[in-house]
């Protein structure tokens, strides 16, 4: 029985190291996949901002959506600025 027990205490003290081991390994393997990810968008975002290609296409964007609206009031000589300032309160976020 005595030895048993030895046998026993011997396999518990090596699950505990085990499910420690295996937490640290798992905790480990997220953070590096979580680091990856953010580098990975950081990189991304950085070549569309650095690239023209994005504020580009958001300039494009603005002139495609607001030159409809706007050119009644910069049609005018002189441009009606309050008409624009208080479409520009409207769209404003």
């Amino acid at each position: 029985m005595n030895s048993q027990q030895s046998h026993n205490t011997r396999f518990q003290s090596l699950r505990w190291k085990l499910a420690l081991s295996y937490t640290g390994v798992t905790v480990g393997a997220l953070l590096v996949v979580e680091f990856v990810l953010y580098m990975g968008s950081v990189i991304i975002l950085n070549i569309g901002l650095y690239s023209g290609y994005l504020p580009q296409q958001l300039i494009q964007s603005a002139i495609e959506g607001y030159t409809q609206e706007l050119s009644i009031y910069l049609s005018e000589s002189p441009p009606d600025q309050r008409a624009i300032e208080g479409w520009m309160e409207r769209v404003r976020p």
